[in-house]
């Protein structure tokens, strides 16, 4: 067991009662989001949160414990949030072709059926002429969306089902609907988290924040669970705009991390991820080394890093210390990520990638999912991953902060 982990475990294990009541208290004034996912990195040295996602997919690949604890959550989310709640809308990404989304879709509406609740999913994009849709999943089990409707200030779906709560499961990379503005139901999580309008430096900085301050509280170097980082803006791969700022600023990151790892004696050659400053899906990402390779990036390269999902222009990056994984599965390297609802986690997924190395974005073509809560390699990891996904969770209320 390397340092940082027997650090954070002992830490666990002495102060849990006190560690709960800190992160309650940074609750306070921000509730949590309905929903997380985060993607931890584990090199041995350091533990960190690589990207968090507010509107999750992949439910269906978590545990039956996993999926019952999820229910416990939502149950006690919506009772002491939503106590009213009857009916449920779910509104979906319009992957109706990925049959492994419907299924993760599916999951989640069977959370809600599960404990009681009236739900139905549905779309509003319109991309299907406004046609109820009759699935399948990637299990074959039946699912059903509907087109979302509006009269007045309120939304509803097929014979004026008309939800008391609406959950989104779409991230919103095209813009917030017009559809669910100025409507009179609650909706989570909020569409102003949408990718069209939120930034991933934004929660980095959130995140490094909340993480110092924990570390200050619990006296740890904050350098071992955050990653470094910077931003470039006005970007316009195709054209070479603003590569220049991306390549000062990645050298600029590279020294501060080297400075780091001198400090704690880390041998291997720092490195930094290129990422898409919105959005999601592994879209928008490389891994760079050097300055050098930025102003150097070929035609192939350029392409890849201009545009992302539906067709959006990549205008800003987002420049973050590469965290290198130790973590495995049948000799894969492989990253946990961690499902949270209400702030609190419900279970945990290892995304493995064969065709991948130690260092690479595993969130790309090769990628499978396996669930690890009962696997024994990962029980002395688990808590200290929780614990960095719940600091992870929290700064996705105080993003706006840092705006």
């Amino acid at each position: 067991m390397t340092e940082i982990l027997k650090l954070l475990n002992n830490l666990l294990q002495k102060k849990s009662d006190t560690i709960n009541d800190w992160l309650k208290e940074q609750h306070v004034d921000h509730a949590p989001f309905f929903y997380n996912s985060v993607d931890i990195r584990y090199s041995g040295s350091k533990i960190a949160p690589v990207d968090t996602n507010i509107f999750p997919a992949g439910f269906n690949n978590l545990s039956q414990k996993a999926k019952e604890q999820a229910c416990i959550e939502i149950s006690n989310l919506l009772k002491n949030n939503f106590p009213d709640t009857k009916k449920i809308i779910i509104i979906a990404e319009s992957h109706t072709r990925n049959l492994h989304y419907l299924e993760n879709l599916k999951t989640i509406e069977d959370f809600f059926i599960n404990i009681g609740k009236n739900v139905k999913c549905a779309y509003f994009d319109h991309l299907n002429n406004n046609h109820i849709l009759n699935l399948k999943t990637s299990n074959q089990k039946d699912i059903t969306i509907y087109p979302l409707q509006r009269k007045n200030d309120q939304i509803f779906v097929s014979n004026n089902f008309i939800a008391d709560l609406i959950i989104v499961n779409n991230d919103l990379t095209k813009g917030k609907p017009e559809i669910l503005s100025q409507i009179s139901q609650h909706v989570i999580p909020s569409t102003d988290m949408g990718w069209y309008r939120r930034k991933k430096h934004n929660h980095c900085l959130a995140y490094n924040h909340i993480a110092s301050n924990f570390a200050k509280e619990f006296n740890l170097d904050a350098f071992l669970i955050t990653t470094e980082l910077d931003f470039c803006d006005n970007i316009n791969f195709n054209q070479n705009k603003g590569i220049e700022c991306i390549a000062i600023n990645v050298e600029k990151t590279l020294q501060r991390i080297k400075h780091k790892y001198n400090k704690f004696n880390i041998k291997t050659p720092p490195y930094i991820y290129l990422k898409a400053n919105r959005g999601t899906y592994g879209m928008g990402i490389m891994i760079i080394h050097d300055a050098e390779e930025v102003l150097t990036l070929n035609k192939k390269n350029r392409k890849k890093m201009n545009i992302i999902k539906n067709n959006t222009l990549n205008a800003e990056i987002l420049i973050q210390e590469g965290v290198p994984t130790i973590d495995t599965y049948q000799t894969a390297p492989a990253e946990p990520f961690i499902y949270m609802i209400n702030g609190n986690p419900i279970g945990s997924i290892l995304r493995v990638n064969k065709t991948r190395n130690h260092l690479s974005n595993l969130n790309s073509n090769g990628v499978e999912f396996i669930n690890i809560d009962n696997n024994d390699q990962y029980k002395t990891k688990i808590p200290a991953y929780f614990l960095i996904s719940k600091l992870a969770s929290l700064a996705t209320t105080q993003e706006e902060k840092f705006d």
